[in-house]
């Protein structure tokens, strides 16, 4: 028994019965006050909060079709025409909502309710009249309505054959819904066979209208306002890898993909559903949200569905638009089982259910996201579960009924994933926007849901962590086919032992060139020789390090190979480094034997024992002996060391062991088909890995390495010299690099590489032709310079992939648990295979971090690379880079990858180069500051911030943008964003300065309209309306405001596209001088015609009248 069972019990009979008549009251209030009442007819009613929205989206699009609802039904039998026409004439009758159209009266949305007529059914003849089914029914479908005029519905009867004719139902969403397709079935039905009496309909729409406003009010509104705004306050945007760049704005171009799934699986769905004490949604919802969270590897993930909102059962059979959006938000955790998971998803739609009776548009203005035009506000997907209204439908005599949905070609947001069940399998619907996704993500997108749910339901108690959303084809596809190169024979010899067999095959042909002087192969050789012996004579043996700083020249060939031929391990020392990062090199490596020269000698220090000069040493090291050494140098010898930056701020050395190199070069050199007849420039310095590819892939193929000096290196017109002059044939150069010079110049160039940073898509138009190829090339320094290559070919709106994986290596592309991602979905880059470095010297932590036991089968080895490089699979194999995993950033809610940014800005003419980062400012908050170099001419801050403007949305726009000379790069190769120069605040300061209203058109819009609709005062007029509060309900009163006050006429769409005072005020103007120069045109019209006889004055207006024939 309650308590207050309890109590009543307790109490004396005279006031128990008191107690209970009052408690009988207060029922009977509440009951009553959340009745409907039937209002006064003929009055105009304020459209409900739902038609609201929709008439607002309407008045943006004008013309538009996206919420055309369109049913098609298949009579077959022996149909009554007129007793259909008179039961379709009923209903219409019935339901206000079929004879309701909208006017706007000072910003107010009214629903106005016409009398009713006789509606005549149009029939068209497909035999008589020689017509398209499919024409016709596409035709009446798509075309839109006048929400100002009526009627918001057509339909029509299309007759095939005596036995077969066809209903068409259209209508526009403000007056319909899916439950209203049912009611109107059973209705027809039951009107056409003359079966029973249709019940009175007491409550009409309006009158829900007339409701909803007085229920949304007071200590409800309250209560519901205040669960949405601490439900979905700050949330994260749940972020969908996209294949295409997300428009400026919202485009509804969409697309439809439908599939049948697996017959098991509904099956299971249903048993785990009883299991857990869910329902069918819930367990499908729940599955989804799993997929989305390993798509987007987002732990809060956000969700729209679609609620029937007929929570009052007086309008169970009305016909109207009473469907609301609602947004579910649940965390998923990978560390829990998809029963807990399952738990959490029920929890979170049964609190968004009870309190779904707040309109969407409402619950995104207690949310209050950043709006942003490309967007649909608060969740860009959604997900239905719908039943088949046909399997429960009644039947029409002598009639065998078929229902169909006609979809148009729109999409209301990203992607909408609708589940339903017909004939005992799930089908899957997804309609999604073809202006963001290609219709081959979709279909994975699908099969990996039918994994997910295959998976979960028959071991709903594994964590979410270790679930594959691959099936085994899938599995097979990205573990096995793709991510494997070819399997070749591997090489089983030192770089020393294929040098030497080069210099036998070619030992007269030009080996090296360096600013006029020349060495054959076996003059090189020869070389090397003596001061691979008098390296060891001074104690170089088996994998000795040796520090070369040395300026660019044959010596610093010599010296390099010279180190590999007397049995040690080279570690280059750049005298461009700063004197710390050069004293940490020798400090870490513990060198004790340098090459260097008399001017950088002061490089070296004293810390190092033996230092040889090549230049004061020459003659010793001309006495020694120019035959090849003895020495047994293993292929598992480490060659070099090269020193990368590390996370802590200092350098870590990466050890390369023989094999490793001399495998990549017997890979590259067949994929660059690179002969003896080619000439190859060095140009990348030596400890950048780039330089292992130009020096190996010469001297080991017979080929010529032609040495840039410093100036052919940062200037493009010696280095254009120098390609002519030397007849260069292949070059990787630096993507920076290619835009300062002319491809048009440089005929000899047959093959041009890059990497360490992509090419934009303009420069693969510009440089890969007939005549030359493209490529992107991509390896960390750990995998030994390069593991994929792509040939770049075409046009593309991105930057090119990187390709697939070179010969005896695999990429394989997993999650943080190690687990294969499907195509298209985002991961981390691990590569395995011939290339891998030994491991990072003196740093065994960070070794067995980044190199790992594979859980999957290499073409090579047993290990992988963790790159820390986002990528994902393309539908025909190759991978695309995405940028580093710690380069993504957050602005505003969004996710941002800068790399996206910066291609946008190196697709501008004018443009040479791009690098974007990220601020922290203790004032303004997260910025984006963008430093570009470019061509010639001089760039306005407005030329760059318009054009971004036009190609990416505004939480992507960079608050400044500023020029330098060059961008700084570390010394290898790469951009060092630590040496950009810093912002200038004070400019950020002034343009988060307020700016004030200049004339009157400003202050009426600022201080009148704004500050009335929104009730607040607006401090600058260039802040966004939205940035203010605004909802789009509110735009709708901002707009009338502005055509009554101003006697103008200015649409919803262009408010959105101009939502500060400033720019509206612009408009105002504008239009006012339309309306001055119209006003006196008029007034000299008339002004002349004073002047004219009465027969003047016909003749005039007969010349016009012939004007506006012609």
């Amino acid at each position: 028994m309650s308590d207050l069972a309890s109590k009543l019990a307790k109490l004396p009979k005279d006031k128990k019965a008191a107690m209970i008549a009052m408690l009988k009251g207060s029922c009977a209030a509440s009951k009553k006050k959340n009745e409907l009442v039937p209002r006064k007819i003929g009055d105009k009613v304020p459209a409900s909060y739902q038609q609201e929205q929709l008439w607002f989206i309407d008045s943006l699009a004008a013309g538009d079709n996206q919420n055309n609802v369109s049913a098609l039904i298949t009579l077959t039998g022996e149909l009554n025409v007129g007793k259909l026409e008179e039961s379709l004439n009923t209903i219409i009758k019935r339901h206000e909502s079929l004879r309701t159209h909208f006017i706007d009266e000072e910003g107010v949305v009214k629903q106005v309710v016409k009398q009713w007529i006789f509606h005549e059914l149009e029939t068209i003849n497909l035999l008589q009249d020689d017509l398209d089914l499919e024409e016709i029914l596409k035709k009446n479908s798509s075309m839109p309505f006048n929400l100002e005029e009526g009627p918001l519905f057509r339909v029509l009867l299309i007759k095939a054959s005596e036995e077969k004719h066809y209903l068409l139902w259209v209508a526009h969403h403000i007056i319909w819904d899916a439950w209203s397709y049912t009611v109107f079935m059973n209705e027809l039905t039951t009107s056409y066979n003359n079966e029973n009496q249709l019940e009175d309909i007491n409550i009409q729409y309006p009158d829900f209208s007339i409701w909803q406003r007085g229920h949304l009010a007071g200590d409800r509104l309250d209560e519901l306002n205040k669960f949405w705004k601490e439900k979905m306050s700050n949330t994260e945007v749940t972020e969908l890898m996209t294949d295409f760049p997300r428009p400026k704005e919202l485009n509804l171009e969409g697309h439809r993909f439908k599939r049948v799934l697996s017959g098991d699986i509904l099956d299971n769905v249903k048993d785990l559903a009883k299991q857990a004490g869910t329902t069918q949604y819930m367990t499908l919802l729940a599955a989804f949200k799993v997929l989305l969270h390993k798509y987007t590897q987002q732990n809060e993930i956000v969700v729209g569905t679609p609620s029937a909102n007929r929570t009052n059962s007086q309008v169970e059979k009305l016909i109207g638009f009473f469907v609301n959006m609602i947004p579910i938000k649940t965390n998923i955790s990978g560390d829990v089982t998809f029963r807990d998971t399952l738990s959490t998803v029920k929890e979170s739609v049964l609190e968004s259910f009870n309190n779904q009776d707040l309109p969407f548009e409402k619950i995104v203005a207690a949310a209050n996201p950043k709006r942003e035009p490309s967007r649909h506000p608060l969740f860009q997907v959604e997900f239905t579960s719908e039943s088949m209204v046909s399997d429960s439908l009644p039947k029409m005599k002598n009639l065998k009924l078929e229902h169909e949905t006609l979809h148009d070609s729109g999409s209301r947001f990203d992607m909408s994933f609708i589940t339903y069940e017909s004939n005992g399998e799930l089908v899957v619907v997804v309609e999604y926007n073809r202006n963001l996704f290609k219709e081959e993500t979709i279909k994975q997108l699908v099969n990996n849901y039918e994994s997910t749910l295959l998976n979960l339901s028959k071991n709903p108690d594994v964590s979410i962590n270790k679930l594959s959303l691959l099936n085994p084809d899938s599995l097979e596809k990205v573990i096995s086919i793709w991510a494997h190169g070819k399997n070749t024979e591997i090489v089983n010899k030192s770089l020393v032992e294929v040098f030497e067999e080069t210099v036998l095959k070619y030992p007269n042909s030009i080996a090296v060139s360096f600013k006029g002087k020349v060495l054959t192969y076996q003059e090189l050789n020869d070389k090397v020789n003596k001061l691979a012996r008098y390296l060891q004579a001074k104690g170089v043996k088996e994998e000795t390090f040796v520090g070369i700083c040395l300026n660019r020249s044959v010596d610093m060939i010599v010296s390099l190979l010279a180190v590999l031929k007397a049995g040690g391990t080279y570690i280059p020392i750049d005298s461009g480094y700063p004197q710390d990062r050069i004293d940490h090199i020798l400090t870490d490596s513990q060198v004790k034997v340098a090459i260097s020269e008399g001017s950088l000698v002061s490089k070296i220090g004293e810390s190092v024992a033996c230092t040889i000069l090549v230049d004061r040493h020459k003659q010793e090291i001309e006495q020694e002996s120019t035959s090849n050494l003895t020495l047994n140098i293993k292929p598992t010898n480490l060659a070099y060391v090269l020193y990368t930056s590390g996370s802590t701020g200092k350098p870590k050395g990466v050890m390369i062991e023989h094999l490793s190199v001399v495998n990549f070069i017997k890979s590259i050199s067949e994929d660059y088909k690179i002969k003896d007849n080619d000439t190859i420039v060095q140009f990348a310095l030596l400890g950048f890995d780039v330089s292992v590819f130009e020096i190996f892939s010469a001297l080991l193929n017979g080929a010529k390495l032609s040495i840039a000096d410093n100036n052919e290196r940062v200037s493009p017109e010696d280095l254009t010299k120098l390609i002519k002059t030397e007849q260069v044939t292949v070059a990787e150069l630096p993507p920076a690099l290619l835009p300062l010079l002319n491809p048009d110049e440089l005929t000899t160039l047959r093959l041009v590489s890059v990497g360490g940073e992509a090419p934009s898509g303009m420069l693969v138009e510009q440089w890969a032709n007939k005549n030359r190829k493209l490529f992107n090339g991509y390896g960390p320094t750990e995998t030994t310079v390069a593991v994929t290559l792509m040939d770049c070919q075409g046009k593309y709106l991105k930057t090119p992939p990187i390709g697939k994986p070179m010969a005896n290596h695999s990429a394989f592309i997993l999650d943080e648990h190690l687990n294969p991602v499907p195509q298209g979905v985002p991961g981390e880059l691990h590569i395995g295979g011939i290339g891998l470095a030994r491991g990072y010297l003196n740093r065994n932590e960070l070794t067995a971090e980044k190199f790992i036991k594979s859980p999957f089968e290499c073409v090579v080895g047993d290990r992988l690379y963790k790159t820390g490089d986002l990528v994902r699979w393309l539908p025909n194999g190759n991978i695309e880079f995405l940028g580093r995993i710690d380069r993504q950033v957050k602005i505003r809610g969004f996710r941002i990858e800068l790399e996206e940014i910066e291609n946008v800005l190196k697709s501008y003419s004018n443009v040479t180069n791009a690098v974007v980062i990220d601020i922290d400012h203790e004032e303004f908050g997260r910025r984006l500051i963008a430093y570009i170099t470019t061509k010639d001419s001089e760039i306005s801050q407005k030329e760059l911030l318009e054009f971004t403007k036009s190609k990416l949305p505004y939480y992507m726009i960079p608050f400044q943008f500023i020029k330098v000379e060059s961008i700084p790069l570390n010394p290898n190769g790469k951009i060092d964003r630590n040496k950009l120069p810093q912002p200038n605040y004070e400019e950020i300061g002034q343009k988060e300065s307020i700016k004030k209203p200049i004339d009157e058109f400003e202050e009426e819009i600022a201080f009148n309209i704004f500050n009335n609709v929104l009730g607040i005062k607006v401090v600058s007029v260039d802040e966004s309306f939205f940035d203010l509060g605004g909802n789009s309900l509110q735009a709708t009163q901002i707009v009338s405001k502005i055509r009554k006050t101003f006697n103008i006429e200015i649409t919803l769409a262009e408010f959105f596209n101009n939502t500060t005072v400033e720019k509206l005020a612009e408009i105002v103007r504008e239009r006012q001088k339309e309306s001055n120069n119209e006003q006196q045109r008029l007034l000299d019209t008339l002004n002349s015609i004073e002047s004219l006889t009465d027969d003047e004055v016909m003749k005039k207006i007969k010349e016009m009248q012939d004007k506006v024939r012609v």
